[in-house]
């Protein structure tokens, strides 16, 4: 793939270009694209020897070329991974000038600018209780886990540059990744206030899939929904139920069962003893592990049922997600299941 023609486009507004390696990624056609540019390749098929590629110089005097030498991250490397290109802008002079420290900052930034877009796809494609299959994050490499990287090309000047070094201090390693396919551009969020909002809820959606311990996934399973029914304020986990409910239940008896349920999962105390027996309250101000409380099976069914919980609302915000808050709050008013008989 000839780079110059595929980002033509983009090349003649302005835009410099940027490709990262990726692990975790299986790519098994020529390209899966997002929107906004962002495209995915397998390995060996982006050309990169067309680019003004420069290697960078163990003997520069700039300390930021030196450490990326060191790294041992070269075009080669690139070509073993599948890769993830997209349009940036940004300045070039600055760029070359700039230390280190700025060089990993920017790493980061880029890649997670490509987490936006797998953000969306770890949603759509991948299960809240299984890590295994989780795409890895832009910049990372497979031939040195401690390393991450970037390809850099300013069309301007036919010059393409590496960019390496330790930018991320962890990584999932286990599984063998996510075979990548194509999310309808529908299914993202649109730019209005409420997909601002919906955009952070698919980044916490992402971070608690990528936790391994149960119990932290589990807390923040509970907080993505507080978040979810309360974007800018605090309110009691009773008042957070409620609104939960209106996007999952079917009538006025599912609706009530909800509450009971998310009662259970909070603060419950046992009617008989006063003991407390609400699952994140036992977590949280009792020190419980939630591999304790309950066994793999039920572990398992909370975890599809807090996926459920979760993606009811989403899915709805994902739709509506051109609306300012104020015009959905009046939408989200409108879901009265509790009115409606069983």
């Amino acid at each position: 793939m000839d780079i110059l023609e595929e980002f033509a486009e983009y090349i003649s507004k302005g835009y410099l270009i940027a490709i990262m390696p990726i692990t975790r990624v299986i790519v098994d056609v020529e390209y899966v694209a997002f929107p906004h540019g962002v495209t995915f390749y397998p390995p060996s098929y982006v050309q990169l020897d067309n680019l003004g590629y420069i290697p960078n110089k163990s003997d520069s005097t700039s300390l930021a070329e030196v450490v990326s030498a060191a790294s041992g991250v070269t075009l080669e490397s690139f070509d073993e991974h599948p890769l993830v290109v997209f349009p940036c802008m940004f300045r070039w002079e600055e760029f070359r000038t700039d230390n280190f420290r700025n060089h990993m900052k920017f790493l980061r930034t880029m890649s997670q600018y490509v987490d936006d877009t797998l953000d969306v796809v770890r949603y759509y494609q991948c299960e809240i209780n299984n890590f295994h299959p989780l795409p890895g994050q832009a910049g990372t490499l497979n031939s040195n886990i401690m390393m991450s990287a970037a390809l850099l090309f300013n069309p301007k000047i036919h010059e393409s540059r590496i960019i390496a070094g330790d930018a991320f201090a962890n990584r999932i390693t286990r599984g063998l990744g996510l075979p990548l396919e194509s999310v309808d551009k529908n299914l993202f969020p649109k730019s209005g206030e409420v997909g601002k909002i919906v955009k952070h809820a698919l980044s916490l959606y992402s971070s608690l899939m990528e936790s391994s311990n149960l119990t932290v996934k589990f807390t923040q399973c509970m907080s993505l929904i507080e978040f979810l029914a309360f974007p800018d304020e605090y309110k009691k986990f009773s008042d957070v139920s409620k609104i939960i409910s209106r996007y999952v239940a079917k009538n006025a008896k599912e609706y009530q069962d909800l509450l009971e349920r998310f009662n259970d999962l909070t603060g419950r105390k046992d009617p008989e003893t006063n003991e407390i027996i609400g699952l994140r309250t036992r977590i949280v101000h009792l020190g419980d592990k939630i591999e304790t409380i309950l066994p793999d099976d039920a572990l398992n069914m909370l975890f599809l049922d807090l996926q459920i919980y979760i993606k009811a609302v989403i899915d709805h915000m994902i739709q509506y997600s051109d609306l300012s808050w104020d015009e959905y709050l009046d939408l989200r008013n409108q879901l009265t299941p509790f009115t409606t008989k069983g």
